[in-house]
């Protein structure tokens, strides 16, 4: 899974992009137990 994250597929809202460094930050809604991450804007669709 993206983000390096294990367990069921869930939707993660995407909250800002940042252009400099071609960086996400994804808010997981599950937060108390993954926490809030940046992965680059390709990983996401890497499957």
């Amino acid at each position: 899974m993206a983000g390096g994250q294990e367990g069921g597929d869930h939707f993660s809202p995407i909250a800002a992009y940042d252009e400099g460094s071609g960086r996400l930050l994804v808010l997981d809604v599950t937060g108390y137990r993954y926490p809030t991450v940046r992965v680059s804007a390709e990983e996401p669709f890497l499957g």
